[in-house]
């Protein structure tokens, strides 16, 4: 059967968002960064700032003109409803304290021109275009929906503070369970229509229906975010369902709306509503898809935050286009014809050999290797307790030192990594510098080893009672045998018999799941807000199937400590808790922390440009965010390679936000002295 291509531009568009980084990480960054279903978790950092405070106690929030308004009396004839969801007026609390940025510098270039068509791929084409509901978790779902709606409020890319997204201004109520947003009243869908508080009401409604067939979100809409309060035409609050610390809370109450004149629920929702487009509040439409083989967005040119000044020389495609191409191997081959725009290129063998010859050393195709600066998760390996020989923590430890990452570092990966020390590394002061990670030492293992009543056997193995202690790896990344082939040489040196079990990504993902392994090899992308979270990784209520406690971890004085850390809301106790924690964790010894590679690596055509500095500090070189297309250098390419002319190699590596561990580290230290 031949599929028609469905032109879409001139009925629906698209959402976009700001933080495009999500589907970039397996291209991008080196491995899989795996997550418990349903949650997002986004590559997004609010890292030590916050936003301008600037105090406001009015009838409602501040004017657009009230920048910096003075503090007066909080007043308001509104009645009270206790109605969940309601756009019925509630009454705003006295001495809110609204806040905004708008000092921030911006990080896109004047220099940027709207014009051409990037090109990307899908590895493969979507059963459903929902953003929740059956089959909508697929690929293109951060596409369309998680990287591509605009939030109530966004993060700047390079301070990780708070900046206006739906809303201009926020108030944070003292409960440290409500939070306030003054909407942008600019605000429009992309079919015209404004974005009302109805939106934001409807957006419970519809995220708790029956209808949407999505029991994750059914569950996060009723536990998590508790209720949606109409103040005025322009204000709304967004109540969480427990406390949390300010920075948390915004971030967990800032939501993207679903638009209330779009949606009919009914029993057939799923349904009717599996390939339909909802109008967005982002810059890019769906225009064009073909079934199973590309799908095209389109630049919105009446974007209503096109000027704003953090949205302003962003967004400057005029099309994008995705192709399915399902096999690697092609997906390079497409590159190299000039089919893609770009190819990421982070893996020592795809750097140093794969992107090389004749394009490159014409300068034809440009390479670029951006150093970012965030907490971020590594390959970690992580220890399943419910086998029984991992029940013993001086095995546990002796693990960890037969474990040669060095080498690894040293021999496959260039000296162009590191490791992280703890669980949670660069999360100041929630974070403990002075732990390091077990040194690969096969004489500690040995003294270890046998004060747990070990033998070596003949072929140099650790055994007692008769069963020898080999070890298996799961693994879902073909390209980090090499690594583990390392990894199993030294460790069968200090008596490991490591064994490694690749699988796919699909049965990997199920046995995850299932906490059907040994070991576990996988990037993680643990919490990337401070302060960092350690329920759901190491809390005994999470030593079940479906969660991310990986190691099944159960110790009761742990879930004192991770419960005393969640229900304080004082920061200097609760930076004090994180690091006992992590202290805690690291002398368990339940996982080895692993790899780390503090930067992003790419190929892209000449063509294409970039800032001066061509990337951010959260979040490196996103193309299709900062970068535009140069139709002269295109025209003047197309020429030279017609001619066999030669540019000369272009190849940049900008250390802007380099950060050197060790240095940071010292730094640290003598902080805390």
């Amino acid at each position: 059967m031949i599929w028609p291509v469905v032109d879409l531009s001139h009925e629906t568009k698209w959402e976009l968002e700001m933080m495009r980084l999500l589907r970039l990480l397996y291209s991008l960054v080196d491995g899989y960064s795996f997550q418990k279903p349903g949650f997002l978790c986004l590559t997004v950092c609010l890292i030590y700032g916050s936003s301008v405070a600037v105090s406001y106690a009015q009838e409602s929030a501040p004017s657009e003109s009230q920048a910096q308004g003075s503090q007066v009396k909080q007043t308001s004839d509104s009645s009270a409803s206790e109605k969940a969801g309601s756009s019925e007026s509630f009454q705003l609390p006295e001495g809110l304290v609204w806040e905004t940025n708008d000092t921030d510098p911006t990080f896109a270039d004047s220099r940027a021109k709207k014009g051409g068509t990037y090109y990307y791929y899908l590895q493969s084409f979507p059963v459903s275009f929902r953003r929740v509901g059956p089959n909508s978790n697929s690929e293109i779902r951060g596409l369309i929906y998680d990287e591509n709606a605009l939030n109530l409020v966004e993060l700047h890319k390079n301070s990780g503070r708070y900046i206006p997204g739906l809303a201009t201004h926020w108030a944070v109520a003292k409960d440290n369970k409500t939070v306030y947003f003054k909407l942008d009243q600019r605000a429009r869908w992309s079919d015209g229509k404004p974005v009302t508080v109805e939106d934001y009401v409807f957006t419970l409604e519809f995220m708790r229906s029956p209808h949407i067939v999505a029991p994750w979100y059914n569950n996060y809409y009723t536990e998590v975010i508790v209720d949606v309060k109409v103040h005025a035409k322009d204000v709304i609050s967004v109540v969480s369902g427990k406390k949390h610390v300010k920075d948390v809370l915004i971030y967990k109450m800032s939501f993207s709306p679903v638009p209330k004149h779009f949606h009919k629920l009914d029993k057939d929702w799923v349904k009717k509503y599996n390939f339909k487009i909802p109008p967005t509040t982002g810059p890019y439409s769906l225009s064009r898809f073909k079934k199973g083989k590309f799908i095209e967005f389109s630049l919105n040119k009446d974007w209503w935050a096109k000027d704003l000044k953090y949205y302003k020389y962003r967004f400057n495609f005029h099309r994008k286009h995705y192709k399915v191409i399902r096999d690697q191997e092609a997906v390079w081959q497409h590159f190299l014809k000039g089919e893609l725009s770009y190819m990421g290129v982070t893996i020592p063998e795809w750097w140093h050999k794969k992107a090389t010859g004749e394009l490159y050393d014409k300068g034809y195709i440009k390479k670029l290797w951006f150093y970012v600066d965030k907490p971020s998760g590594a390959q970690i390996i992580w220890l399943n307790k419910d086998q029984v020989h991992w029940q013993d923590k001086k095995v546990r430890h002796a693990f960890g030192h037969a474990l040669n990452f060095k080498k690894v570092i040293k021999e496959v990966l260039r000296d162009e990594y590191t490791r992280i020390q703890s669980f949670y590394d660069g999360y100041g002061d929630y974070s403990d510098e002075s732990i390091r990670f077990r040194e690969y030492d096969v004489d500690k293992v040995k003294t270890l080893m046998q004060s747990s009543g070990y033998a070596l056997d003949k072929d140099g193995v650790w055994q007692k009672d008769g069963k020898k202690m080999t070890v298996q790896i799961l693994y879902r990344s073909q390209h980090h045998q090499d690594r583990l082939v390392v990894l199993k040489e030294e460790a069968l040196k200090a008596g490991f018999d490591l064994q490694l079990d690749y699988r796919d990504s699909t049965t990997g993902y199920k046995m995850i799941q299932e906490k059907n392994y040994d070991v576990l090899w996988v990037r993680y992308g643990l919490s990337e807000v401070p302060p960092p979270v350690y329920w759901e990784y190491w809390h005994s209520e999470n030593a079940t199937k479906q969660t991310n406690n990986l190691t099944n971890t159960k110790d009761p004085q742990l879930d004192k400590l991770i419960d005393s850390y969640r229900e304080t809301f004082d920061t200097k106790k609760k930076q004090e808790l994180s690091r006992e924690i992590l202290r805690y964790i690291h002398e368990d010894g339940s996982f080895v922390p692993g790899l780390l590679n503090p930067f992003i690596r790419l190929a892209y055509w000449r063509h294409i440009q970039f800032p001066k500095v061509p990337g951010t500090r959260l979040f490196g070189p996103v193309m299709d965010d900062i970068a535009w297309i140069d139709e002269a250098a295109e025209v003047e390419l197309e020429a030279y390679k017609k001619e066999g002319k030669s540019f000369g190699p272009s190849v940049v590596v900008d250390s802007t936000y380099k950060v050197d561990i060790k240095d940071k580290a010292t730094e640290k230290t003598q902080k805390t002295k």
